[in-house]
């Protein structure tokens, strides 16, 4: 863009250098007839005319305004997007020594797509709307006990009339306008849910509160170790207080409400469709861990918590789910 617009001025003060050239005979010829010198800068025009006409036979001056046009023309000029690297790395790490064992390709597409703060937005409040009993009722006209009778006649009293003792402004009579039992739940495209991830995964992954580890100790995939052999929630209570310390603000304030605990909220997805139930039984009793399986990730509890660790088996499904449709 900047050469376009060097060009673009060059062209500019060559037209307008032909404009001057063209009118510094007329302005002498007038100049002549009233017995007036012309200007000097009629002569200086006259100069540059001579100059222009020149330029215009020389051949290396013809080249460069072809190159000039050639380059300025709109048709001609592409315009190529920013280069995206197709995969981004990351660690994988050992779960309870939190020692790094590897290095993995991730694609870009799943981890590092736009933060889309409005995406995230809609996806929360669908999933709060959704989380909402619905069972608030309040008991109208018709639901109240009472009689329907007309308590006194239309006319000839003198005062207001009167109806059913089950009218709303009367004590004990139903609620005019009050709620009724039903559901929350909005509608939500596929299409912007797995956006939704995608954005909260990379907004993990651009905050370093994105942690890979390598098969689970006591998953069907690799045995477990004599300290995870059973469920055991100070097992899991150590190795939270000693690799997931906090790093912001709301998680120093949440290890801060027991004595003994370090580690911030942490959110463990293991496994495909169940998670490890060494893991869910071990967690139970941990406040701020919570356990699940890689189909019920969702961007609430994602976002809710401070670090997000995902097993092997949970990373390959979320790229093959999350992997953008062509």
């Amino acid at each position: 863009m900047a050469l376009r617009t060097m060009f673009g001025a060059l062209r500019r003060t060559l037209a307008t250098v032909a404009a001057d050239a063209s009118a510094a005979p007329a302005a002498a010829a007038a100049a002549a007839a009233a017995s007036i010198p012309p200007p000097a800068a009629s002569t200086a025009a006259a100069t540059d005319s001579a100059t222009l006409a020149e330029s215009e036979n020389d051949p290396e001056v013809a080249a460069m305004m072809a190159a000039i046009d050639a380059l300025t023309d709109p048709s001609r000029i592409v315009l190529r997007p920013v280069y995206t690297p197709p995969t981004v790395q990351a660690l994988i790490r050992d779960f309870p020594t939190n020692r790094p064992i590897a290095i993995a390709q991730l694609p870009s597409a799943v981890y590092a797509s736009p933060l889309r703060r409005d995406i995230l937005h809609r996806c929360v409040v669908w999933q709060r709307d959704a989380a909402r009993q619905g069972t608030h009722q309040t008991k109208g006209r018709s639901d109240v006990r009472g009689s329907t009778r007309k308590l006194a006649p239309q006319k000839g009293r003198g005062t207001a009339r009167v109806g059913s003792l089950r009218a709303p402004q009367f004590r004990g009579g139903g609620v005019a306008h009050g709620p009724i039992s039903r559901s929350h739940a909005t509608e939500l495209p596929v299409k912007v849910r797995e956006l939704g991830v995608r954005a909260a995964l990379a907004a993990k992954y651009a905050a370093d509160q994105l942690v890979f580890v390598d098969q689970l100790p006591g998953s069907v995939f690799q045995p477990s170790p004599k300290a995870l052999a059973v469920p055991k929630t100070k097992t899991l209570f150590q190795i939270m207080n000693q690799h997931y310390v906090p790093k912001t603000q709301g998680g120093l304030s949440l290890a801060n409400k027991q004595v003994d605990r370090k580690y911030s909220s942490v959110l463990l997805v293991a496994g495909i469709t169940e998670a490890p139930e060494l893991y869910v039984r071990s967690a139970a009793n941990l406040p701020d861990v919570k356990v699940l399986p890689a189909k019920d990730i969702n961007v609430y509890d994602v976002l809710r918590h401070e670090y997000l660790v995902v097993d092997h088996a949970a990373r390959k499904w979320l790229e093959w789910r999350l992997q953008e449709k062509k």
